[in-house]
C-alpha cells in the first residue's frame, strides 16, 4: 500500500513537470477531457486486475493524470465563478479535496482495507465527468486572457442560455478595443504614404505625419 501511494505521488511529480502548463496553452477543457478519458480504462483495469506490478504502473499513471485533471477541472470551475465568490468556492473545493484524502486514509487505517468500493465509486464519477465534459464550454476567462474574443462571447451566451437568463447585450470587450486601436495605429505607422518627407542635409527624412 505504501509503495502504491509513493508511485502515485511520483506520478504527480512527473505530471507537474510535463503537463501542468498544458491547460494554460491549450485551454482547460480538452486537457481535462483527455486526462479523464485515459483515467477511465485505468480505473476499470484496477477493478479487475490481479497483478501487483500492473497496479503499481496504474498508480503511477493515475498520479500523472491527476495533475491534468486538477489543472483542467479545478481551475476551470474556479474561472466559472463570479469574482466575489471565487475565493470562497475555490477554498471549499480544496477543503473537500484534502478532506476526502484524509477520510480515505482514516478508513484504511482504522476501519477496513477493502478498497473495491472506492474504486467503483471513482469509476462512476469518472464516467460522469467523461460524459459531462461535452456539455461544459471552455472557460470564458481563459478565452478572454488569450484574446479569443469571438469564442469568449459565444461561451458567455451559451452559459446565459443554460442558466435561462437574458443573454448579455454587449459589444466589444475593453481589451478588444485597445488591441484594435493598437493594430490600427501600427498599420498607420507602417504605411509610407502617411508621412511627409523632407530633404535634410541632402538626405530624405520623415518629418511629419499626414492628418
Amino acid at each position: 500500500m505504501r509503495l502504491l501511494s509513493n508511485l502515485f505521488y511520483l506520478g504527480e511529480v512527473f505530471g507537474c513537470i510535463s503537463i501542468a502548463r498544458v491547460p494554460d496553452l491549450m485551454g482547460r477543457k480538452w486537457p481535462f477531457f483527455l486526462s479523464v478519458a485515459i483515467q477511465l480504462p485505468c480505473l476499470v483495469t484496477v477493478v479487475f486486475s490481479r497483478s501487483l506490478h500492473l497496479n503499481f504502473a496504474i498508480s503511477f499513471i493515475m498520479g500523472f493524470l491527476h495533475i491534468g485533471i486538477y489543472n483542467g477541472g479545478y481551475v476551470n470551475v474556479c474561472e466559472y465563478v463570479d469574482k466575489p465568490w471565487k475565493n470562497h468556492v475555490c477554498t471549499v473545493l480544496l477543503c473537500f479535496d484534502m478532506l476526502s484524502t484524509i477520510l480515505i486514509g482514516v478508513y484504511f487505517h482504522y476501519i477496513s482495507r477493502y478498497w473495491l468500493w472506492y474504486a467503483l465509486i471513482g469509476l462512476v464519477f469518472n464516467l460522469i465527468s467523461f460524459v459531462g465534459i461535452f456539455l461544459i464550454p471552455e472557460s470564458p476567462e481563459y478565452l478572454y486572457c488569450f484574446y479569443m474574443f469571438p469564442e469568449c462571447r459565444a461561451v458567455i451566451e451559451k452559459i446565459a442560455t443554460w442558466n435561462r437568463v437574458k443573454e448579455p447585450s454587449f459589444g466589444k470587450f475593453d481589451v478588444e478595443v485597445d488591441i484594435q486601436q493598437i493594430r490600427f495605429s501600427k498599420q498607420i505607422a507602417e504605411r509610407q504614404d502617411n508621412y511627409v518627407y523632407s530633404i535634410v542635409k541632402g538626405e530624405e527624412h520623415r518629418t511629419a505625419i499626414k492628418i
